[in-house]
């Protein structure tokens, strides 16, 4: 997880020692694997010019950063985290691979301020709960945003079963590398598991910040809506009238059901704060003003748990269009170029 400065803040985490075997977790864990392959298509389909600004706060280790300085090398990458420990790492990273453009920061997000309209680009990934006033960094944030620019936002926001988290990170990786260096690997990683214990204690006693999602909507002409776990009058308010909408179809409701995943995994994806499955996500369709809609892209499909027939099915009927007029974002290829 990525990190602000704690020295204020009610917990016991220890960023500067998490730092040390943070990339052994990342490595072994399938989620966040999958989670970084989401962010490298989301990357690819920016339209993004020379010389624009793309910021992470909370930046850890680097794996967002240098992901976002290989993918747009014209691109001035900031990384942005309060522990030396993460930056050494991230500055690592730099190093190896030889990335001019990316500049790593040691700064406290909490107090981080940049020039209005300033970046084309904002990340913020396991890191939102973990700052002082969240949602202060939040507005920042999009004052710090230029005009049509994105914001990519993930966050674990509600307490976690880190025992249930760490035996389903264990036999998965039993099942690629086996049982011995498995156990190699979470021995090395043992620091990070006691970790993580403290942030669920912190998650669950109040101590970290649990989002509402309406924090993350705004009103642009074009939007993008994942992760959203459930839609609110207001949500449906500020995407009425939008001319392009891609829209996450994580899971059918059936397929996620009847699947191989942990029940408390499943629980977690179909909760209000997991993500929308076709059936939500074309109930949301639905509420909206779509008199402007030009474009509707089906985004964020599981490849476990959703297949993109149903997805398009889903949105054509609460449009009612022919389904073909659905576009679907492929989790490798992203989409091609709409013109608005």
């Amino acid at each position: 997880m990525t990190t602000s400065s704690r020295s204020s803040h009610p917990t016991d985490v220890n960023w500067q020692s998490f730092a040390a075997v943070y990339d052994v977790m990342a490595e072994i864990n399938p989620a966040y694997r999958e989670l970084n392959e989401a962010y490298r298509t989301f990357l690819g389909g920016l339209q993004l010019r020379a010389g624009d600004v793309l910021v992470e706060v909370g930046a850890g280790t680097g794996n967002y950063t240098v992901a976002a300085a290989e993918a747009w090398p014209a691109c001035h990458v900031l990384h942005v985290d309060a522990s030396d420990e993460m930056n050494a790492r991230a500055r690592s990273k730099r190093a190896a691979r030889g990335l001019g453009n990316l500049e790593i920061r040691t700064a406290d997000a909490d107090t981080l301020d940049l020039p209005d309209d300033s970046a084309s680009l904002i990340t913020a990934v396991h890191a939102l709960y973990a700052f002082v006033d969240a949602p202060a960094v939040i507005r920042r944030m999009f004052r710090w945003l230029r005009p049509g620019g994105a914001v990519w936002a993930c966050d674990p926001c509600s307490p976690l079963d880190v025992g249930e988290w760490q035996r389903f990170i264990f036999k998965s990786s039993c099942r690629e590398r086996g049982v011995l260096r498995t156990a190699q690997l979470f021995w090395r990683a043992r620091d990070a598991a006691r970790q993580n214990r403290r942030i669920g204690r912190a998650l669950e006693g109040g101590g970290y910040w649990g989002y509402k999602s309406e924090l993350f909507v705004f009103k642009v002409d074009a939007t993008s809506v994942t992760d959203l776990g459930a839609s609110t009058r207001h949500v449906e308010a500020m995407l009425s009238r939008c001319d392009a909408l891609v829209l996450e179809c994580n899971h059918d409701e059936r397929m996620l059901a009847d699947g191989r995943y942990p029940g408390w995994l499943k629980a977690r994806i179909a909760g209000p704060f997991g993500h929308l499955a076709n059936a939500a996500a074309a109930a949301l369709l639905a509420a909206l003003d779509c008199s402007r809609l030009r474009h509707v892209i089906a985004a964020h499909l599981s490849a476990a748990n959703n297949r993109p027939e149903l997805a398009r099915a889903a949105l054509a009927g609460a449009l009612g269009c022919d389904e073909s007029w659905i576009g679907i974002a492929d989790q490798a290829r992203g989409f091609d170029w709409r013109e608005l």
